[in-house]
């Protein structure tokens, strides 16, 4: 078995340095840089020298040895661990782009720190912005789609209480029907009536956000390093915070202020921390 290999004696007060560095991040504890696996320090320490706008989360196992980095930019780039593979210590480089582009297997494997450094620059960047855009609308229309199933089954739930026809009389005449029910029975009614409208709602925006490329009326927004990438039907622009609109800025800020995952048909839906499914202005 192929015996662990740490960094030498003369390295260790350079790789203490490594804690001083404001963009390299202990996950646990700090002091095991010492013990860092020596293929994943000949990686490291060339990145953070050159790459001052990376930050790089050091993990260590649970002996405390040093064996795995995540590499952040505004967002995770990729990983690079060390692991055992054909009874030899072995580089693993690893992100969705380099999964994609192998034909087999998973991660791209080296036993050579500079070929494991010269794949990480290759290969970890940010996605386009394109990239992005097809992403988000996916995670957009997921979640949509999961919020009108979710009202749904809270519909049906309630509606099990009486038969649907019934409902559509009493959705009528909703106020003159909970005077004739008991308490118990008068909160399902409204319980069912709320859910009703809310099914309703997120059913109407789902049905314009589907339709958005043809009519234009929900478009996705991406705030991205002080700009915002707005895809409304086919065409993709770049906006300043200048160059929104009113109405734009006015529903962004309402979206910024609730969670991921809140819908409002009215204003819009978000997605992520920076991206937006927002209602258009009739234009």
């Amino acid at each position: 078995m192929a015996a662990i290999s740490y960094i030498t004696r003369d390295e260790v007060d350079e790789a203490k340095n490594l804690i001083g560095q404001p963009n390299v991040l202990f996950a646990r504890n700090r002091e095991h840089v010492t013990k860092t696996h020596r293929r994943l320090y000949e990686v490291l320490m060339p990145l953070v020298r050159t790459k001052p706008d990376w930050r790089f989360l050091v993990e260590d196992d649970y002996r405390g040895i040093a064996t795995r980095f995540a590499v952040m930019h505004k967002e995770e780039l990729g990983t690079v661990s060390i692991a055992r593979k054909a009874d030899r210590w072995r580089i693993c480089v690893n992100n969705s782009r380099i999964n994609y582009e192998l034909v087999r297997g998973e991660s791209f494997w080296t036993s050579d720190p500079e070929k494991a450094t010269m794949k990480i620059r290759q290969k970890f960047y940010r996605d386009s912005a394109a990239e992005r855009l097809s992403m988000y609308n996916n995670l957009g229309t997921d979640g949509v789609n999961k919020l009108f199933q979710d009202a749904v089954g809270v519909r049906t739930k309630h509606r099990e209480t009486v038969s649907f026809d019934a409902w559509k009389f009493i959705r009528a005449n909703i106020e003159a029907f909970s005077a004739t029910l008991s308490e118990k029975s008068k909160e399902q009614a409204h319980a069912y009536m709320e859910a009703y409208e809310t099914t309703r709602s997120i059913s109407a925006f789902r049905d314009e956000w589907s339709k958005a490329t043809a009519d234009k009326k929900v478009m996705l927004v991406i705030h991205d390093e002080g700009q915002y990438i707005v895809k409304r039907g086919g065409d993709v622009s770049v906006y300043t915070n200048e160059m929104l609109t009113d109405d734009m800025k006015s529903k962004l800020g309402m979206l910024k202020l609730v969670e991921e995952g809140q819908l409002f048909p009215d204003i819009g839906y978000r997605i992520s921390p920076d991206a937006f499914l927002i209602t258009c202005a009739d234009t």
